[in-house]
């Protein structure tokens, strides 16, 4: 058996990539349903939801877990608004003219 000078080994501490992954999926998914706005909508707030969890538990220590939840939180947000403004509006055209 091995052993290190000056004590046992470190080991490095390795952020969780599930709640950042989760965000990142349910936002690709909940735009990907965005012609089914009310489901679309409820898919990118769960990814939102996840996101927040996410960055939240990573603390920007630079971890790729932190980065996972920042886009998987942006992706999601981005989501959320279409599917918002299509509930609202209806198509995308009618959104964008204005209509």
């Amino acid at each position: 058996m091995a052993t290190v000078p000056g004590g046992s080994a470190t080991t490095n501490r390795r952020g969780s990539l599930g709640f950042g992954a989760a965000a990142v999926t349910l936002g690709f998914i909940g735009l990907g349903f965005s012609f089914l706005a009310p489901f679309g909508l409820i898919l990118s707030a769960a990814g939102l939801i996840c996101g927040i969890i996410g960055w939240l538990l990573a603390r920007s220590s630079r971890v790729p877990g932190f980065w996972w939840s920042l886009w998987g939180t942006l992706l999601s947000l981005a989501a959320v608004g279409l599917n918002v403004g299509l509930v609202n509006y209806g198509r995308v055209i009618d959104w964008l003219m204005g209509r």
